[in-house]
């Protein structure tokens, strides 16, 4: 056994964020969902540790954005809405 985060699982920090999702090679890898300390959630893919693909962020100000990710930022298109109901398509 290499001691290396594999397969799904979950890991939960400190300040109460937590991932459940799955692992390859010790990092995120594929499908899961972060909790962020904030209260904020990420539901999507992963690649090398990092959000790369497409996935749902949604702020607890209630903003949420859906569409492609890379680098762990917006890339590409997605639709962003605020909750005043503001729509974004891009």
């Amino acid at each position: 056994m290499s001691g290396k985060k594999q397969g799904k699982g979950t890991e939960i920090w400190h300040d109460g964020a937590k991932f459940e999702g799955n692992y390859e090679n010790d990092k995120k890898h594929g499908d899961g969902t972060l909790y962020l300390a904030d209260g904020s959630v990420y539901t999507g893919e992963f690649k090398n540790g990092i959000i790369e693909g497409k996935g749902t962020y949604k702020w607890i100000n209630g903003r949420q954005y859906i569409g492609e990710w890379k680098d762990n930022k917006m890339h590409g298109f997605g639709t962003l809405t605020w909750k005043e109901g503001e729509i974004y398509v891009g």
